[in-house]
């Protein structure tokens, strides 16, 4: 009886068992040809369509703005194809516009809050920004606080959203913030206006507000003028800064390679570029027009110069740093060597530390260089004596401004070394500058500076303080030391001075002990014109004429006498008193005394009167005489 009732109940078990594992397996068949049938009812166009459409009025529903999606495709592949998406802000305008959003690979992972993308590609993207007038937010930021309004699940982590790689053509992109005014010139991240855009590249992240890629390509056109044919480079935008590493930028006029970073406080410093945000770049190589760098810098506007430089840049456009540099203008001109610039842009009143390794340049680059105002296309001034200075090559220190500074350093020109540590100032208004200092020349031909042929190159240590509009006509107090002077092609060594300098004339103090001339001078001599003009006393120990070039007699010929003189010196029209005392002449072994000479020269009557009175002689002519033009015998 019991192995009957179990053979039983055994049995009642295996049909239950087969029945349930029948039921089973057509409830898996069923679900399994459901979702087959789903997912073949998906690839379908008008299911497609329909469910596209219903959660496009979910969303405009749940928004309160229009969403909508003109047509959408799934392929079998696993790639969603949709066309002219429209998305508008809470105002009813357009705020995205989409001809074709095709994504691949799309997996969304809701518990880690994860979104993967394997590709993404949008064509012909209108993406309009705008802070509205009284408001603080943008249109897109509105929508964003009515989305997170309507969140219903637990605050967490930000989404994390990944991408392979992507690619945006045709993206015209703008933001107006209405409270503003618009500038007339440059950049204004106020009123931006991209109007053709290509972005594409690959490890696209977004997290919060963060973006970090792989650019390969991004080109743009802004309404300012600015366009970029090629920008790539491992790139992370924060609110905190923008980073790129190997960085390639090209514009029309302007390419750059090496890394860039911009370090922010906050989205909005960006307003505020030349104050707020902080720069750190490394060129390895550039190729930068100041015209790319005025879109940025108004008070830059005209203004086009091309330079060439590589180095280390740190810190924002008003208060800039540069290790380093090397930094190539003009035709011949180079500098090497770091720099402090504060003030920038305005470069009047910048202020400069630059301490210059090499700076290599000419008057013919010099003039070149473009000044303020920009727009009137004016470029820098020089005195025109500049050019006789040649190749110029300086290398100390600079600091300053561009009308104001002091350089100490050695400057070589094609006239000879200068030593200095010299203060020079300009007065703009009067076009007046002034120079004070130390100078010390080795060897310097000061003949084509001053446009005469009689005083040839000079060593000197000097101390200057000198005022003028131009090299020509300045003035200049002198003291201290000419260990050589070219007269006439003969070197004067051992000259002490104190006086004031002009071109061709001298007021002060002079004194020479050198074998062809002891003296000491002490007065005026102004032979700016076409004869002397002269109030001064000499005392002449010893004057080797011929050495000094003023005979052609052979042998040694030796001049001693004290002279003051005063008045105009010419021959024809003698004006003044020439006054020579204890005469000594001496030719080869024969000493000449010759005693006084009292010459003077005037006008009386409306007659010319010259008298002299001398030791050897005395004579008065009366009359006209003009003795430059008598006949040569």
């Amino acid at each position: 009886m019991g192995k009957t009732t179990g053979n039983l109940a055994a049995r009642t078990i295996y049909r239950w068992t087969g029945k349930v594992l029948r039921w089973s397996s057509v409830v898996v068949l069923i679900l399994c040809i459901l979702c087959v049938a789903g997912g073949l009812l998906l690839l379908w166009p008008p299911v497609q369509n329909k469910v596209v459409h219903w959660l496009g009025r979910e969303a405009t529903e749940m928004l309160g703005t229009e969403v909508r999606v003109g047509h959408v495709m799934l392929s079998p592949w696993g790639q969603l194809v949709f066309d002219d998406v429209f998305i508008a802000d809470l105002s009813g305008d357009t705020l995205l516009a989409v001809q074709s959003l095709k994504v691949k690979a799309l997996r969304i992972h809701p518990r880690s809050r994860v979104v993967q993308v394997g590709g993404l590609g949008l064509h012909g993207t209108r993406f309009a920004m705008t802070t509205p007038t009284g408001g603080t937010k943008s249109n897109l930021t509105l929508l964003l606080d009515k989305l997170s309004s309507t969140e219903t699940t637990e605050e967490g982590d930000d989404w994390v959203v990944r991408c392979r790689r992507f690619n945006i053509s045709e993206l015209h992109f703008s933001y107006a913030n209405e409270n503003t005014e618009q500038i007339p010139f440059g950049v204004d991240f106020e009123h931006v206006d991209v109007t053709h855009a290509h972005i594409a590249g690959r490890d696209l992240s977004v997290i919060g507000d963060s973006i970090h890629a792989n650019l390969s390509k991004f080109q743009l056109q802004e309404r300012s003028g600015l366009q970029v044919d090629e920008l790539s480079g491992i790139t992370s935008i924060t609110p905190r800064g923008i980073n790129v590493d190997d960085l390639l930028l090209r514009t029309p006029s302007s390419e750059a390679k090496g890394k860039l970073a911009f370090t922010t406080g906050a989205w909005t410093d960006y307003n505020d570029f030349n104050q707020l945000v902080r720069m750190k770049l490394d060129l390895d190589t550039a190729h930068l027009d100041f015209a790319d760098i005025a879109l940025f810098a108004p008070e830059l506007e005209g203004v086009r110069y091309p330079v060439h430089l590589s180095g280390k840049m740190r810190g924002t456009v008003a208060e800039l740093k540069g290790r380093g540099l090397k930094v190539a203008f003009g035709e011949r001109s180079w500098f090497t060597g770091n720099v402090e610039f504060s003030g920038l842009p305005d470069i009047a009143n910048t202020f400069m530390v630059l301490d210059i390794e090499q700076l290599r340049t000419d008057h013919g680059d010099l003039v070149n260089v473009p000044v303020p105002p920009f727009t009137s296309g004016g470029t820098l001034q020089l005195p025109v004596e500049v050019e006789q200075f040649g190749a110029i090559s300086f290398s100390g220190n600079f600091t300053g401004f561009t009308k104001a500074f002091t350089a100490y350093g050695r400057t070589s020109t094609a006239l000879g070394v200068v030593n200095t540590d010299v203060s020079y100032e300009r007065d703009t208004v009067n076009n007046v500058f002034s120079i004070s200092g130390r100078v010390i020349t080795p060897g310097f031909d000061l003949g084509p500076l001053v446009g005469t042929r009689t005083v040839g190159p000079l060593a000197a240590n000097l101390r200057i303080k000198a005022k003028g509009r131009s090299f020509s006509t300045m003035t200049t107090d002198l003291e201290g030391t000419l260990p050589l002077l070219t007269v006439n092609g003969t070197r004067i060594t051992g000259i002490t001075t104190n006086g004031k300098l002009e071109k061709n004339r001298f007021n002060g103090e002079l004194t020479t002990e050198d074998e062809n001339l002891r003296m000491h001078f002490e007065g005026l001599a102004d032979l700016r014109g076409r004869w002397p003009l002269v109030d001064f006393s000499a005392e002449v120990d010893h004057m080797d004429l011929r050495a000094l070039g003023f005979v052609d007699a052979v042998g040694y010929n030796s001049l001693k006498l004290h002279v003051a003189a005063s008045g105009r010196l010419s021959p024809d029209s003698l004006l003044g008193i020439l006054a020579l005392r204890d005469i000594s002449y001496c030719v080869g072994s024969k000493d000449h005394e010759l005693g006084d000479v009292l010459l003077r020269s005037g006008r009386e009557n409306g007659t010319n009167i010259l008298e002299l009175d001398a030791d050897f002689a005395n004579a008065r002519v009366e009359g006209t005489f003009l003795p430059t033009r008598l006949v040569a015998l």
